[in-house]
């Protein structure tokens, strides 16, 4: 397993676990990211200093945005 933020670009992953509380956990099921979902990666087009801060994944045909920090806490293979 590894960390969304640890993803290379155009690559579909499966989401293991998430690591935090029920909240955490909540907030992510809202915006369709839960354990058993596959996502892919995108590339965006933002500028360089928002790709630091931000993850772009594609669930079916939504396109969602984290944090990075949230983005940690979301283990994948």
């Amino acid at each position: 397993m590894t960390s969304l933020n640890d993803v290379e670009p155009e690559t579909t992953m499966i989401v293991d676990r998430i690591e935090g509380d029920i909240v955490i956990k909540a907030n992510l099921n809202m915006v369709g990211i839960f354990e058993g979902v596959e996502l892919t990666v995108v590339d965006t087009m933002a500028p360089p200093s928002k790709r630091e801060l931000y993850v772009t994944t594609k669930i079916g045909e939504e396109l969602v945005t984290i944090g990075r920090g949230l983005a940690g806490k979301i283990l994948v293979s």
